[in-house]
């Protein structure tokens, strides 16, 4: 959508043309809660009498407070960042995100062949002083820990993935070699951009991952979940529910 309000006044809140995990997700909270142009004024005027943002009575600050939100949270491939906030932007009382793995039966690691591993976090409204990137880190090692990943099977992992020609890799051995260095760089990153969390996620080769997020809202009582699920090789950009 080139604005707010014409996504805001679109029925499926241009859910169906966005390329990013995240912004569908974000726009399906949108439809459930009924989220339309009045509502989000509302949040909006919420949002820029927050003391911390000093900008009551400063039109001009409040102004552009306005439209900076209004773009991000309009961006159709939203980073981890922007989801973030966006979320805490509609106000819950509590935030909820959790990615589940299921593993195929000729999974290369026979331990993990035929099983299913979920990882749940509560967000914290406020993320003030830590990145998007170190949050992706840190939700990615809750779920690749408890898996016992050792050192020679991120190996067997890597080379798995750069073998699979489903995966694009190049078949010359030099470039073969750095994707592989690639890969195991990411798997023991700090930091990792939403791109590179779904990489190490597509490196433990599940079949499916779903991806969840509980908001609760304190004055309704009310619990939204909203779900995506897609098989392993298909494009994150064809995410289904």
């Amino acid at each position: 959508m080139s604005n707010i309000n014409g996504l805001l006044n679109d029925t499926d809140r241009g859910v169906g043309a966005v390329p990013g995990i995240l912004s569908a997700m974000f726009r399906k909270i949108l439809i459930e809660r009924n989220v339309g142009p009045a509502a989000w004024d509302r949040l909006m005027s919420r949002y820029m009498d927050d003391p911390t943002l000093e900008a009551r009575g400063d039109t001009r600050k409040r102004s552009s407070l306005r439209s900076n939100m209004n773009a991000s949270l309009n961006d159709n491939d939203m980073t981890i960042r922007t989801f973030l906030r966006g979320l805490a932007f509609l106000r819950p009382e509590k935030m909820c995100f959790s990615v589940s793995l299921a593993f195929g039966d000729d999974h290369p690691l026979i331990r993990l062949a035929g099983t299913t591993h979920s990882s749940e976090v509560v967000v914290p409204s406020d993320l003030t002083g830590e990145s998007g990137s170190r949050v992706l880190a840190k939700w990615y090692k809750n779920i690749e820990d408890p898996l016992g990943i050792t050192e020679d099977e991120r190996q067997l992992l890597a080379e798995a993935y750069c073998h699979d020609p489903r995966n694009g890799v190049s078949k010359d051995a030099e470039k073969r070699a750095s994707t592989k260095g690639n890969v195991l760089k990411y798997f023991r990153s700090r930091t990792l951009s939403w791109i590179n969390y779904h990489r190490c996620l597509m490196f433990l080769r599940p079949k499916i991952v779903s991806f969840e997020v509980y908001l609760t809202w304190r004055l309704t009582y009310v619990e939204t979940r909203h779900r995506l699920q897609y098989k392993t090789h298909l494009k994150h950009k064809k995410a289904v529910t």
